[in-house]
Formats: structure tokens, C-alpha cells, sequence
């Protein structure tokens, strides 16, 4: 039966996401009145919505253990994944409602709910098998299609954008995906090929210290660590229900991917962690990125620059979102080398609050950077502090246990790397209480807001971007209120090496 549950983990997306595109092709057809149209898409939505929210459920309903083979490749459920694959799934269907609303407020952006809605099903097909596959060089290939898949709808749909500056944008954040996705997939195969030649050969200890360097380099490149940390930027300003798909999701299963990559292997307890500096490194230059951004800096309270105002919100924002995200993929990532148990632990735990705090922050930004709405949004305000406070690590939300249980992991290595990583959050943290003056703009636009305001009510069907907001805070709360089984279930897995270090 468990065999079973596991197939339809990989099917139900599949067979979700073509229901979707066959009904929207349907509305779609000549002669549909707007009524027809409107349900069959709303069909369509909740036909994406079922098969995104069936993998984690089976998944649940399967438990650890669970085996499957499907055409001579092995697929194993294990506690990371049952832990990462509902939070990125989460992550998936917040970039399909956000599409969904994106699309009626900002056509800008480029990016219609069917593509995008067809890239969360590809995606979350892609993550499920990277997960669940036990062969290293098909879990690499599998992350890189999830590259492929990201980059190819930001570049396809460059045709649908506004403006040059927009269509660059956009084409940038793709093609810089594309390229440091590619970097990194050479580096892990790399490292997956010596270390398999390694449990040839055991007597050639040199072959497992660089297959792990190039495993551990190649997992930094391809999760975005700083300073990989390159299209975040361009995508979340240009694309951003892309953004959702590369940092809401795939960076969550990158890293699971990444520790269950390295778990299997004899000796990486020890021999992983002496690359951990690096993520470390990582943090602390996403600080300095976020403190070097003027947007926020240097504009005092009392301008009244509209321009300059509107720039800090609509540039600033995205920018200092993408190196809050870099700064905790480095904390987790610290996690995933520093060969320890509560280091692996936290680790798994900032995968999951990332793949729930980064679709409230981006959705919560793209509201607020909205020229067209009103004029103050508290929802959105909310949004946007909870995010950035969970990306932090501060309580009472997602990251709060699982940046404690990293740092406890780093002051066990050294006290060095532990001050870089406080180090590097701090200057984020500055750079977010700068950030208040530039969202303080809202107050002083006045009437100029209004006369470019769309109150035509076809084009705000559907408006889910304030219940998403909503929705996505009480489950970071939720997320902080159930870490600790969280914990517990990841420390009851048995014969995972780094379970033998404390």
C-alpha cells in the first residue's frame, strides 16, 4: 500500500497540471462567455490546487520507510522528505494563487497563471523525485531540471513585459539562474561520481575529501548562498511568481537534497565541516549587500521625493528580500556541513520556515510596491515584517528554532564562524530597520496615487493576495509551534551518520 501512496506522489501533479491546461484551453476557445470562462479557470485553479496538496498528504499518510521502484530506479521516503516536501508544495501553491492575482493587478510582470501554474506542476514532480530517488546523480539531474523549468518560464514570457527595462530584467534573472544551476550540477556530479568511486575503494581516502568539497562547493552555488545569490534580485523584482518557484521551492529542496546526499557517506561526520566556513562567509557578505543598499540609507524622513520614495520601495525591497533569503540559506546551509545532529536538524527546519517565509515576503512587497492600490496597506506592512522577522530567526515565528539549533552547531565548531553568521544577520536586521523610511512613503502620496488607479472591477476578480498574506502568517506561527516535533522526528532517524555527533 505504502508502494502505492508514493507513486501517486510523482502522478498526482502530473495529472492535476494537465486537467488544469485542458480546462483553461476550454475557456479559452472562441465563443465562451465571460461567465463559462470564469468558472472553468476557477476549475482549473482548484484541479492545480488538489494535485499540489495530495503529495504531501500521501507522503504523511505513507510514513518514513516507504519504498518504491519505478522503471530500475529506487525511491525511499525519509524523514527530510517528509519534512521538506509538504513546505515546498506549500510554496507551489502560493506562487499559483499569487499568479492568479498577479496577473488581474499588475499584467507587467508578464507572467499568465497557466505558465506559471505549469511550471509548480513540473516543479513539484521534479522535487518529489529529488527527494524520494536514492541514485546521487539523478537527484542532481532532477535539481537541474527545476533550473531549466524557473529560467525557461522567465524567459519565454520576457515577450509579455511592459517595458526594455523589464524584459532585461527578467532575461537576466533566467539566464543567470540557468548558468550558476549549470556551474553547480557540473560540481555536484562531480562530486557524486568520486565519492561512488569511493565506496569502490576505500582505501583512497583522497577521493571521499574531494568528492565532499565538490559536493559541498557545488550545493552552496546551486542553493544560492552568497555570493551565488545573483538573479534573486532580478528575478523577484521582474518575475516574481519565478521567484517563488527558484527560492520558495527550490531552494528548500536543494537543501534536503543536499543533506541526503551527504548522509549515506562514511566519514563526512567529520570531513564535510571543514568546508561549513564558507556558508558562514556566505552570511556575512549577504549583510554587507543588504547595509550597501541606499535606497533606505540615505533617504531621510523628512524628503518628500515621491521618486526617490517609490524607488526604495519598489527596488529596495526586492533586493534586501533576496539577501535576507541568501543570508538563511547560509545558516542552513552551515547546518547541512557541519557534520552534527541539531547542525542537520536546523538545517531541514530553515528549509521548511524558507519555503513559508519567502512567499509571504514577496507577495507582501509586490502588494505594497503596487502604485494602484491604497494608499496604506496593513496587511501587506504585517506581511512584510513577519517575513523578514522570520527570516531572521527571531520569535515567535518559523526560523526561531532552527537558527538556535544551527547556531549551537556552529559554536561547537568554531567561534569564529558563529560571530559571522550573528555578524552578517545583524547587518540584514540594520538594513530592515532602514527599510521602515522608504515604506513610510505611502503616507505622503495623496491624490497623485489615485488618478492611475484601476477601479475596473473585471480586472480584480479574484484579489487573494490578502488572505494569502494571512494564511501564510498562521502557518509560520505554526511552523514555530510544531518545531519541536519537527525535531524529534528528524532525531529518530536511524542509521543516518550525522545522528552519531551530537
Amino acid at each position: 500500500m505504502n508502494d502505492e501512496l508514493l507513486a501517486w506522489v510523482l502522478l498526482a501533479p502530473l495529472l492535476g497540471g494537465l486537467v488544469a491546461i485542458g480546462l483553461w484551453l476550454a475557456s479559452r476557445r472562441k465563443g465562451a462567455s465571460p461567465q463559462s470562462t470564469f468558472w472553468l479557470d476557477a476549475t482549473a485553479l482548484v484541479s492545480i490546487c488538489a494535485g499540489l496538496m495530495v503529495g504531501p498528504v500521501l507522503v504523511l499518510l505513507a510514513g518514513a520507510g516507504a519504498g518504491l521502484s519505478l522503471w530500475e530506479v529506487d525511491f525511499t521516503l525519509t524523514p527530510v522528505a517528509q519534512v521538506v516536501l509538504p513546505v515546498s508544495h506549500a510554496a507551489l501553491l502560493a506562487a499559483v494563487f499569487f499568479a492568479w492575482d498577479d496577473d488581474e493587478e499588475n499584467p507587467a510582470h508578464g507572467i499568465h497563471p497557466i505558465w506559471l501554474a505549469g511550471a509548480a506542476m513540473g516543479t513539484a514532480i521534479l522535487i518529489a523525485g529529488a527527494l524520494l530517488v536514492e541514485e546521487r546523480t539523478v537527484r542532481v539531474l532532477l535539481l537541474f531540471g527545476m533550473a531549466l523549468v524557473a529560467s525557461g518560464v522567465a524567459i519565454i514570457r520576457t515577450r509579455g513585459s511592459s517595458g526594455g527595462s523589464e524584459q532585461a530584467r527578467k532575461l537576466a534573472g533566467g539566464l543567470k539562474h540557468l548558468a550558476l544551476a549549470s556551474v553547480a550540477t557540473a560540481l555536484l556530479v562531480a562530486g557524486a561520481t568520486l565519492l561512488d568511486r569511493y565506496s569502490l575503494s576505500l582505501e583512497r581516502r583522497a577521493l571521499l575529501q574531494l568528492g565532499l568539497s565538490l559536493l559541498s562547493v557545488g550545493l552552496l552555488v546551486r542553493a544560492g548562498a552568497m555570493p551565488f545569490a545573483a538573479p534573486f534580485s532580478d528575478t523577484m523584482r521582474a518575475a516574481p511568481g519565478v521567484a517563488i518557484l527558484i527560492m520558495g521551492a527550490a531552494v528548500p529542496a536543494t537543501l534536503g537534497v543536499g543533506l541526503l546526499m551527504l548522509t549515506p557517506v562514511e566519514g563526512s561526520v567529520v570531513s564535510a565541516s571543514q568546508t561549513a566556513w564558507v556558508a558562514a562567509v556566505g552570511v556575512l557578505l549577504a549583510g554587507v549587500r543588504a547595509v550597501g543598499i541606499s535606497d533606505f540609507g540615505f533617504v531621510p524622513k523628512a524628503v518628500s521625493d515621491l521618486e526617490k520614495r517609490q524607488r526604495a520601495v519598489e527596488v529596495g525591497l526586492p533586493v534586501l528580500g533576496a539577501m535576507s533569503v541568501a543570508a538563511q540559506v547560509g545558516w542552513a546551509m552551515f547546518g547541512v556541513l557541519s557534520g552534527s545532529r541539531i547542525g542537520a536538524t536546523g538545517a531541514v527546519l530553515l528549509a521548511a520556515n524558507i519555503a513559508i517565509a519567502f512567499p509571504l515576503l514577496i507577495v507582501s512587497i509586490q502588494k505594497e510596491g503596487n502604485l494602484k492600490s491604497e494608499i496604506r496597506n496593513p496587511k501587506s506592512e504585517i506581511g512584510i515584517m513577519a517575513g523578514a522577522a522570520s527570516l531572521l530567526g527571531l520569535p515567535p515565528f518559523g526560523g526561531f528554532i532552527g537558527t538556535l539549533m544551527v547556531a549551537q552547531a556552529a559554536a561547537n565548531v568554531s567561534g569564529i564562524w558563529l560571530g559571522a553568521l550573528l555578524l552578517g544577520t545583524l547587518f540584514v536586521g540594520m538594513a530592515w530597520a532602514w527599510a521602515g523610511i522608504g515604506m513610510n512613503a505611502k503616507q505622503n502620496r495623496g491624490s497623485e496615487v489615485g488618478q492611475g488607479e484601476n477601479t475596473d472591477p473585471s480586472r480584480r476578480r479574484w484579489g487573494t493576495a490578502p488572505l494569502l498574506i494571512i494564511v501564510l502568517i498562521a502557518v509560520q506561527l505554526g511552523l514555530f509551534l510544531v518545531s519541536g516535533q519537527i525535531a524529534d522526528t528528524l532525531g529518530n532517524w536511524a542509521g543516518a551518520p550525522w545522528m552519531l555527533a551530537p
